[in-house]
């Protein structure tokens, strides 16, 4: 793990990697913040078919929609049959109460991360969890497990949205959802935590209205000098200081030792009036305390925005990382999406790691938003020359399939993560504008040994399967593409975009070596969207180097 990086990955195998004996040093974070799929059922841009002759044609794919599959199978039965796993007990408990569900898929799946993450924060460290109200509940019983019911802090609730719901013509069912919760966790009762956040203009103008002989604002807190009757009886603070007594046997707020050393500072003054004062100043005010409930902090809007579908305000993340880190801390994000933690640490003085398990978004979006902002950063985990493609194909099958589809067109495929049978569609992306077909989807089939020509048949098939406008077929090499895949892949014919003389192939190759040239190479698509979020994707995007 090398700070101040990205890496591109599934944050398991790459903390499974890293916590190895050759590698590991002792947990390394002192701050987790973790903003992970949300098992909302939300579709963001989810591949759907309605009547093509409203011109409605199938959108990308970017759901946060989780399946009772195979491997969720696995990941239930291996943590319910591992002795000594802080959430085998609640695994069983919960595949009793939701049988077989998407729910029960999701939380398996985050509770092998989160058991991982524990072994990766300090002891002094601190873990926020953010997650939307459809699945807090379970997240919680989940890291009550893993991390300890007593080490539960808060529930913070952040308003995200000023409006609560679209306008409908049906009547409302619900009352309008414009919350996200953080669930705020530490390892140990020995964890720090500053719960304050600054003071505004206003505040300060309204708090600190005096001014001292050197020109200094402060606050006249002299009603916090004594100690008031209702206190009690504190005989070892009844004592007399430069001819001073409280009248009340409360006695002082302060020992005579630190009343002495407020004095010798100019904290506690004695004024020509003869009576005492006790100033607070700017700069000690440690600022406003916070309590869960965050309205103040308004969501991203407009060109501020990435263009990453859940994108976090900075200061939402600076007020956490100032909470619970110092500055040179490390702060670690798993799921760095956009880069929001990522750049508010670095902003405020930490080390920082993230993870994404897109391509897109850990150098696209967040190791370039990074560098835009001066913050040195290096994106790790993906190939820098033909001869690691090579390696990473042999070493790691699936890795190799995210990463080339992902490449292909950045931004513009979306890699189907799942292991398994695939369907024969290893990644998808969105044409822009409908065909003259009334079809936008673009397939991606990956293969990182010699293809077969049965393959490329096959390939064909899917892509009239599954309604597509085209098709896209990656080896390694342009030699892997034999003179027989290629005219199977004309066979499969042309389509246009309305309005667009020119014409497309429906299925065609590209090879990985590409973008490694001096003038890298991309498939003849025409212009297409952003899988994340669905705008337009800019041609320079679609010209993306690996570099």
């Amino acid at each position: 793990m090398k700070t101040g990086n990205v890496y591109y990955g599934d944050c398991l195998e790459l903390m499974e990697e890293w916590k190895k004996p050759e590698n590991w040093t002792g947990p390394p974070a002192d701050l987790i913040y973790l903003d992970p799929p949300f098992n909302s059922d939300e579709v963001y841009n989810k591949p759907h078919r309605k009547d093509e002759d409203k011109g409605s044609a199938q959108d990308i794919v970017f759901t946060d929609i989780w399946e009772w599959d195979a491997a969720a199978i696995e990941r239930t039965q291996k943590m319910m049959g591992a002795v000594g796993h802080p959430a085998s007990k609640l695994m069983e408990a919960l595949s009793i109460l939701i049988p077989q569900s998407k729910m029960l898929s999701y939380l398996s799946y985050m509770a092998e991360r989160l058991a991982v993450l524990k072994d990766f924060l300090k002891s002094t460290g601190s873990i926020y969890l953010h997650c939307d109200p459809t699945a807090n509940y379970y997240l919680r019983l989940l890291m009550d497990a893993i991390f300890g019911q007593q080490n539960f802090r808060n529930e913070i609730i952040w308003k995200r949205a000023t409006s609560t719901q679209k306008g409908s013509q049906h009547a409302p069912k619900r009352f309008g959802s414009n919350t996200d919760t953080i669930l705020f966790y530490t390892k140990s009762q020995e964890a720090i935590l500053r719960p304050f956040r600054p003071l505004t203009e206003e505040e300060i103008a309204a708090k600190f209205t005096k001014t001292d002989e050197h020109g200094r604002k402060y606050q006249d807190d002299s009603a916090h000098i004594f100690s008031g009757p209702g206190m009690g009886d504190r005989p070892n603070l009844c004592y007399e200081w430069r001819g001073f007594r409280n009248p009340h046997p409360s006695g002082w707020r302060l020992s005579k030792e630190r009343l002495e050393e407020e004095f010798a500072k100019g904290n506690i003054v004695i004024r020509e009036d003869g009576k005492l004062e006790r100033r607070r100043y700017i700069e000690a005010h440690p600022g406003m305390n916070l309590g869960s409930l965050w309205e103040d902090i308004l969501p991203v809007l407009g060109k501020k925005r990435s263009g990453y579908p859940t994108e976090k305000p900075v200061p939402l993340l600076e007020r956490i990382i100032r909470a619970s880190s110092n500055e040179g801390e490390l702060v670690f994000d798993p799921f760095c999406g956009c880069g929001t933690a990522l750049e508010a640490a670095a902003l405020l003085g930490r080390k920082f790691v993230g993870i994404d398990i897109s391509l897109f978004a850990a150098k696209g979006v967040s190791c370039e938003r990074l560098v835009k902002n001066g913050i040195p950063c290096a994106i790790e985990g993906i190939p820098k020359d033909l001869r690691q493609a090579e390696e990473l194909a042999k070493q790691d099958k699936h890795k190799f399939e995210w990463w080339a589809s992902e490449s292909m067109i950045p931004g513009g495929i979306m890699s189907n993560k799942k292991k398994g049978a695939d369907s024969g569609i290893d990644g998808r992306g969105c044409l822009l504008n409908k065909t003259t077909q009334k079809r936008n989807l673009v397939l991606v089939q990956v293969k990182g040994g010699k293809p077969t020509l049965s393959q490329v048949r096959d390939f064909a098939q899917v892509i009239k399967r599954e309604k597509a406008a085209a098709g896209v077929f990656i080896t390694l090499r342009e030699s892997d593409w034999s003179r027989p895949m290629r005219e199977e892949a004309n066979s499969c014919g042309q389509f246009r975009i309305p309005g667009v003389a020119e014409e497309y192939p429906v299925m065609q190759h590209w090879a990985v070596e590409e973008q490694f040239r001096e003038n890298p190479g991309r498939p003849k698509l025409p212009p297409m969207r952003n899988a994340l979020n669905g705008e337009p994707l800019a041609q320079t995007d679609m010209n993306w180097n690996a570099e």
